[in-house]
C-alpha cells in the first residue's frame, strides 16, 4: 500500500486490513478487499458467458479436488498397527499366511484388513480386500 493513497479509486478507505495490493501491467495499484471482490465476481460470470464449455469443465475438476481433499484424509498409524502390520508382512515372507483374492469381488492384489483390531491377539486375523473396497470399508468405519 503507498503512504499517499488513503482510499481505492472507488472511494473506499484503505487500511491494512481491507487492502489488495494488485498488479496492471507490471505496475502495483491498490484496491480495497470490496472492489478487489467485486471485479473478481464480475470477470467470473463475464468468462462464464463467453466460455461456457471451458467454465464447465473448470467447475468439474474443481469439484474432483474439493472431493480428493475431502476423501484423503491424514493418515496416523499407531504403534499397535504398525506392529499388527509388520506381523502380517513377516507371515507372510514365512508362508504362514497366504495372500488371497478380496473377499468382495475376488480381485488381485488384496490387501490385509484387521476387521477385529490391532491386538495381539488378533494381528493374524485378517480379510483380503481390494484397495477400493479396503478404503471403503475404513470410511465406512469412520
Amino acid at each position: 500500500m503507498s503512504k499517499d493513497r488513503t482510499h481505492c479509486r472507488k472511494g473506499h478507505e484503505l487500511t491494512p486490513e481491507n487492502t489488495k495490493i494488485k498488479r496492471n501491467r507490471g505496475r502495483p495499484w491498490t484496491a480495497c478487499l470490496t472492489c478487489h471482490r467485486a471485479t473478481v465476481a464480475r470477470n467470473g460470470k463475464l468468462y462464464k458467458q463467453r466460455h461456457p464449455e471451458k467454465y464447465r469443465e473448470i467447475q468439474r475438476r474443481a469439484k474432483q479436488r474439493r472431493r480428493a481433499a475431502h476423501l484423503t484424509k491424514p493418515v496416523v498409524i499407531t504403534p499397535e498397527q504398525n506392529r499388527a502390520y509388520r506381523a502380517v508382512w513377516v507371515a507372510i515372507q514365512r508362508g504362514l499366511l497366504v495372500r488371497g483374492p478380496c473377499g468382495v469381488c475376488g480381485d488381485m492384489p488384496a490387501q490385509a484388513h484387521h476387521p477385529h483390531g490391532y491386538g495381539p491377539e488378533s494381528q493374524l486375523d485378517v480379510v483380503w480386500l481390494c484397495p477400493s473396497h479396503h478404503k471403503r470399508t475404513h470410511l465406512d468405519a469412520a
